[in-house]
């Protein structure tokens, strides 16, 4: 009888680092099971506390540790691994946010708690003689934060990629490095008219930008 189809069988543990992993101790890991990793690994994923991991899996509080820190090694190794966003005469979007403080050209919605005065009952009904600082002002406490910088880019396939970055200050000295070792040169940038994006036409071929106003 003649066999059929793919006669190649791949071992997954077979030269694959991860699965012969050794730990601070120089204790190999590989002695557990596929499905016992592969249990370790979704744990990780959702975040569940290891008190509870090693009642679901009856593995001990040091080797559940070990596999939640090689988790974490891989996920930042393919993360420093993957290729810049964008391509020649292809379109990136950049923006940056402060989510816990002052809304952001006064748009979007107030915080809890935050209160709009009381408007003079002499004044006429109508909003224009009602003054515009008075009615966009955010009156919450100001709330200091990160700023999150993001870019997002639609490759080939149709997939919208976005990537986003926690800053300290949205100056040039922390986002131009950002744009130069994220975005392929030649890409065609577009953000919008902060000062901080204002040399970006010389790292790359293409700035546009967009007027918030």
């Amino acid at each position: 009888m003649s066999k059929k189809g793919c006669q190649t069988c791949h071992f997954l543990r077979q030269k694959n680092p991860f699965f012969t992993y050794y730990d601070k101790n120089d204790k190999s890991n590989s002695d557990l099971a596929l499905n016992e990793i592969v249990k370790l690994v979704w744990y990780w994923v959702y975040q569940i506390p290891v008190s509870i991991i090693e009642k679901f899996t009856t593995k001990t509080r040091n080797t559940i540790v070990n596999w939640n820190n090689l988790s974490k090694d891989v996920a930042v190794a393919m993360f420093d691994k993957r290729k810049k966003m964008g391509d020649p005469g292809k379109i990136v979007q950049i923006d940056n946010s402060l989510f816990q403080s002052k809304r952001k050209y006064n748009r979007g919605r107030l915080r809890n708690g935050d209160i709009i005065p009381n408007v003079n009952d002499n004044l006429s009904s109508d909003t224009d003689n009602i003054d515009d600082h008075s009615t966009q002002k955010n009156y919450g406490t100001r709330i200091q934060g990160p700023w999150i910088f993001g870019m997002c880019y639609k490759n080939i396939d149709g997939v919208i990629e976005r990537r986003f970055f926690k800053v300290e200050k949205r100056d040039k000295a922390n986002l131009l490095p950002i744009i130069q070792n994220q975005i392929e040169l030649g890409s065609i940038i577009y953000s919008d008219q902060w000062g901080a994006y204002s040399t970006l036409k010389d790292i790359v071929h293409h700035h546009e930008t967009v007027n918030h106003s």
